[in-house]
Parts: C-alpha cells; sequence; structure tokens
C-alpha cells in the first residue's frame, strides 16, 4: 500500500510540473468567453450601449432601447439568422397579444431590435410580415381651455412656474426646458436657442 502511495505522489508531481494541469495557465479566451446565458447577455448589452453612445443617442433613448434588448436576449439566445427572423416576429406579436402594449411601444421594441441586428450582430432582419401590430385607439385629445392654464399658472410659482410658462408658451419638451442655460435665451432678439433637441435636431 505504502508503494503504490508512492507512486501516485511520483506521478502527480511530474503532472504537475508539466504545468498542463495549471489553472493560471489555462487559455484565458476560454476562461474569458462568455458560458453562461447572463454573461452572454451582458457582453451584448455592453456591446450595444457602446454603440449607441458613439452614435450619440441619447440617454433616455440608450435607457429604452438596453431594456428592450435585455427583455429579449432573457427570452432567446441568439443562434443564426433564420432563427432570429423568427424570434423577432414572436417577440413583436407576443407584446401585442400578451402584454396589449400600445403601437408607439412597440415601434420602440421594433426600433431597438433592429438597431441590436444591424449594428451588433450585422443582420438586416427582413420578413416582419408575420409580426400582429398593435392597433391604434382612436382618442379625442384632451385640451385645457386658456381659462383653465391660467389657474394652474397662477397656483405655481418661482422656477416651476416659469418652466410651465415656457413648456406652453414655446411648445418646448420637458427635457428641454430643464437643460436651458442662459446663453441659450437672446431677450434682444426674443429668441431661445434648442440644442441638442429630438433627432439631433
Amino acid at each position: 500500500m505504502a508503494n503504490n502511495q508512492g507512486t501516485k505522489d511520483i506521478l502527480l508531481e511530474n503532472l504537475y510540473e508539466t504545468g498542463d494541469f495549471n489553472y493560471q495557465n489555462q487559455n484565458t479566451s476560454l476562461v474569458q468567453r462568455p458560458e453562461t446565458q447572463t454573461d452572454y447577455k451582458s457582453a451584448e448589452i455592453e456591446k450595444l450601449t457602446e454603440s449607441l453612445r458613439a452614435r450619440h443617442y441619447s440617454p433616455r433613448t440608450i435607457e429604452s432601447y438596453t431594456k428592450w434588448i435585455k427583455q429579449f436576449l432573457s427570452i432567446y439566445k441568439y443562434s443564426d439568422e433564420k432563427t432570429t427572423q423568427k424570434q423577432i416576429n414572436e417577440f413583436l406579436t407576443n407584446l401585442v397579444v400578451k402584454d396589449n402594449v400600445s403601437p408607439s411601444t412597440q415601434n420602440q421594441a421594433l426600433a431597438a431590435l433592429l438597431f441590436y441586428f444591424r449594428h451588433i450582430k450585422h443582420i438586416e432582419p427582413e420578413n416582419l410580415s408575420e409580426v400582429i401590430h398593435a392597433k391604434h385607439k382612436k382618442r379625442l385629445p384632451v385640451v385645457l381651455t386658456k381659462e383653465e392654464v391660467g389657474t394652474i399658472l397662477e397656483h405655481l410659482e418661482g422656477s416651476k412656474q416659469l418652466a410651465a410658462e415656457l413648456l406652453y408658451g414655446t411648445g418646448m419638451r420637458l427635457n428641454e426646458v430643464l437643460s436651458l442655460r442662459i446663453l441659450d435665451v437672446d431677450f434682444d432678439r426674443n429668441e431661445i436657442t434648442i440644442r441638442y433637441g429630438k433627432g439631433g435636431k
């Protein structure tokens, strides 16, 4: 028994000295490659975020696109182009059939998926004819009268009142009002300059 144990010790020592069984000497590409679905999704989201920032997309667009791709990758894992087309169709259809989302929400999800597959996976999704599109609901717009608007403004004060007046009087978006600077307001020409508006306008 003692001789057998000694033989094992010598064998293990020789194997260790070869370096083939040392964790540190393993191929680093195998260690770093995403193996689990969570690792894969994290790597894809990181590439998506970097690509969106490089193209100067707004923080809110980056946030919404990232949300949709995270949701998509939590259900599907990228395989091939044919499977991808089916997955996109199924995902967008389920948003309407199961989640009952609005047309604008479905369009936002579609835009996120198109960006992801075009710029990250380098695939051009084409066959989207099977997608069930959300129907636009006809609704009468809710419009306040001038008197109602005046009453609301009278109950505000300070910077909140100024922001509300700018929103109502100029048609600016909320984020555009909140990001205004002194140099954007020209009192002599009675003009306000909007920088980095929606769509880069």
